[in-house]
């Protein structure tokens, strides 16, 4: 069990015990010195990796002895504590507003506009690593995916790979292994030689079962939102190896939502992606205000607004690729999973001018029920994306699915509220303004009045979806 010195009062505390949560692990140098990533918990208002301190400590015969602040603090994240082999103790840190690489007692050691690493959903994350003689490299976010450089100087120095997602970097000798991925390639376990150039596929995660020509490849695109600010997403147009669309004819749009709702579209290939533009579609992953991967300033947009501004994006998203001639605005559908499925049920509540059906994936659909019941990691969470709970509760339900189920005309598949790893196995009461669902076949099992269920995984929803989209008619 390792112990933890509180920084209020000195009190050793187990980790993860109330008052205090680990949030990236602890790294030891030569068994006499400890760093890690600590946060306030419960931090209400704050997301999970908002605001936590990266504390040092001495180790003296198993114990610890006085910690000291090295970075953190309000307004400020700090994650991936890392000691290079000369014994500095390295970070990443958003004081600037984007998650740059620091060293303890020195500025950004590469001052850009961009974020190296994002949040610490789960823990190990190493978006930069050292080679046995030092050399720092690090991934860094672009608008098409990830980059990959080298630290020269005050800059990380470009790294030429055929590569646009990368993840869990580690050193090996003066080679860097690490998983990585591109818009053509699943992810695999890659050596990367970055004096000769090159690489090594030491195991892919999955055969692809595609010719290259059929593989959609998808391009940045950047869109005003309704307030005048802009947003961000991915547009894979289709693409098939043995057939053409009609060259007058728009293809119908997939719009895809990620989960989080702190995530971020992938720049890696996706066989779920390929499905739909191999068949004829359009598929637009929107990274709607909030997401990571912009800076801290486009993911905090997101504070107080889950339900609203990535609702209104979604649609603007849509809008704004039909009216480049990049969609058939008749034929748009709208798909996610989890806080993406909670998007997609509003969507079709608010905006069902915009899209013609939708499929929500095991989404949230009560906000009450999320806030009161989920684990430590993301206790508070709601706090900050949509108000201090229990004072803010009107806006819980302003913005909860199932108080809008009676607005929902389109739903071609879905599952009412969260069976996931959000919360604990729990079961979600059905109200009873959610039996209007039911009634328009909207719902695929009969549930009634108040009845307890237990929800799961929706079946596929490609053939449903298609023949929604061909229809186009509401349910009455």
């Amino acid at each position: 069990m390792i112990l933890a010195r509180s920084a209020r009062g000195g009190v050793p505390r187990r980790r993860g015990e109330l008052g205090l949560l680990f949030v990236a692990g602890v790294v030891v140098l030569l068994a006499d010195l400890l760093a890690t990533v600590e946060r306030l918990w419960p931090a209400a208002g704050a997301e999970p990796w908002d605001a936590p301190g990266l504390w040092v400590a001495p180790l003296v015969a198993g114990r610890l002895g006085t910690a000291r602040l090295v970075a953190g603090g309000p307004g400020v994240s700090v994650t991936q504590p890392r000691f290079a082999p000369d014994g500095a103790l390295h970070y990443l840190a958003d004081e600037t507003g984007w998650g740059n690489l620091y060293r303890e007692g020195a500025g950004p050691l590469a001052p850009m506009a961009r974020d190296c690493g994002g949040p610490d959903w789960v823990f190990g994350e190493a978006s930069y690593a050292f080679l046995d003689d030092g050399t720092l490299v690090a991934a860094w976010h672009e608008p098409a995916g990830q980059r990959l450089g080298v630290l020269r100087g005050a800059a990380l120095e470009p790294v030429e790979t055929p590569f646009t997602a990368f993840s869990s970097l580690h050193g090996y000798g003066d080679r860097l292994a690490c998983i990585a991925a591109s818009a053509r390639e699943p992810s695999a376990v890659v050596l990367l030689d970055l004096v000769g150039g090159g690489h090594e596929v030491l195991r892919r995660s999955r055969a692809v079962p595609l010719p290259p020509e059929a593989i959609a490849v998808p391009k940045p695109f950047d869109f005003e939102a309704r307030d005048g600010e802009a947003a961000h997403g991915l547009y894979y147009p289709p693409a098939s190896a043995t057939h053409v669309g009609p060259p007058e004819d728009r293809p119908p749009l997939v719009v895809v939502i990620h989960g989080g709702p702190t995530g971020a579209a992938r720049r890696e290939l996706s066989l779920a992606v390929q499905q739909w533009t191999s068949r004829g579609f359009a598929v637009a992953d929107v990274d709607y205000r909030g997401s990571t991967g912009y800076g801290r300033a486009y993911r905090e947009r997101l504070r107080g607004a889950w339900g609203a501004a990535d609702v209104d994006d979604c649609a603007d998203a849509a809008a704004h690729l039909a009216a480049e001639g990049l969609a058939d605005s008749a034929r748009i559908v709208i798909r996610g999973s989890s806080a993406g499925g909670m998007t997609v049920l509003n969507c079709l509540a608010h905006h069902g001018d915009v899209f013609a059906a939708g499929a929500s994936l095991y989404g949230v659909a009560d906000l009450a029920a999320l806030a009161t019941d989920t684990h430590k990691f993301e206790a508070r969470y709601l706090d900050g994306l949509v108000g201090p709970w229990p004072e803010a509760a009107a806006t819980y339900a302003a913005r909860s699915p199932l108080r809008h189920a009676g607005e929902i005309r389109r739903l071609s598949n879905g599952r009412i509220g969260p069976d996931h790893h959000r919360g604990r196995h729990h079961r979600v009461r059905i109200a009873p303004h959610a039996a209007v669902l039911v009634r328009r076949g909207l719902v695929p099992r009969p549930l009634t009045g108040t009845t307890d269920v237990r929800l799961t995984r929706p079946f596929r929803a490609c053939a449903s979806l298609v023949h929604l989209i061909s229809t186009r008619t509401p349910v009455a």
